[in-house]
């Protein structure tokens, strides 16, 4: 996590995601010139917003008056991401791709961010980091859309619950078949 007081009342996020962050330099070279440097607030997430502590009053303001590219950062709006461990150490390696029959006895709940990212990869053949496509396969797939503000490892997460759904109601059926 980043070293920016998160609890300042005069944050302003950067909508422009850069890498390595965004340098907003206000003054000319001398006293009065003050750089902002905005960056994420969590570098291991793709998702955190850039943040940046603009204590001065006209600096703060004039940031706020450019909407496409800022705004007042609100910490209710960004919910950091979690690696969720494996149910036991073996689940980490489960072979999705192929071990289909096992899908069943998978717990969506409890798989790590590093299963889902293999399972996207081998069994939807998505990229694992591409909300839209991943989105548009819960839709195209299950006729079920994912929020946008869901990060990709939650909508794999979602897709993972429809499949295993889609497998129960099969497993069910066969089994009233017989």
């Amino acid at each position: 996590m980043s070293k920016i007081n998160l609890e300042s009342e005069t944050l302003v996020e950067c909508l422009l995601r850069r890498k390595g962050g965004t340098k907003v330099p206000f003054g000319r070279h001398g006293s009065n010139h003050t750089v902002y440097n905005f960056q994420p607030i969590d570098a291991n997430d793709p998702e955190s917003p850039h943040v940046a502590d603009v204590p001065n009053e006209d600096h703060y303001e004039r940031l706020l008056s450019i909407r496409e590219g800022y705004r007042a950062y609100n910490h209710e709006d960004y919910e950091p991401t979690y690696q969720i461990p494996a149910a036991n150490p073996e689940a980490q390696n489960f072979d999705s791709k192929n071990n289909m029959h096992d899908i069943l006895s998978v717990d969506p709940n409890t798989v790590s961010n590093d299963w889902l990212a293999a399972f996207a990869k081998e069994v939807l053949e998505l990229p694992p980091k591409t909300k839209s496509k991943i989105a548009e396969y819960a839709l195209t797939t299950y006729e079920v859309e994912l929020s946008p503000q869901l990060t990709a490892n939650e909508m794999i997460r979602e897709v993972l619950k429809l499949r295993i759904d889609e497998e129960k109601r099969s497993a069910d059926a066969a089994a009233n078949e017989e």
